[in-house]
């Protein structure tokens, strides 16, 4: 058999975007010791600002439904 001539299956691999992308985030891992954690710590305040957005998503929603000239949860005058 011949394994070195054979082009089918020569494991080089097809240089496309994602290909691409892996072969940078191995030398950025390679290359950063802190890599993990910066992803980590970024994680972390995208969650947390995701959580804040929400909060004052659900305060505007409140103040919306408290301004209503419908508002049934107002007693009589």
């Amino acid at each position: 058999m011949d394994f070195l001539n054979n082009q089918e299956d020569s494991g080089i691999l097809e240089p496309n975007a994602f290909t691409l992308f892996l072969i940078l985030i191995l030398l950025v891992l390679g290359t950063g010791r802190d890599f993990e954690e910066r992803l980590v710590q970024l994680s972390n305040v995208m969650r947390a600002s995701h959580n804040a957005v929400k909060m004052m998503r659900a305060g505007m929603n409140e103040v919306h439904t408290s301004m209503a000239p419908n508002n049934e949860q107002r007693g009589p005058y």
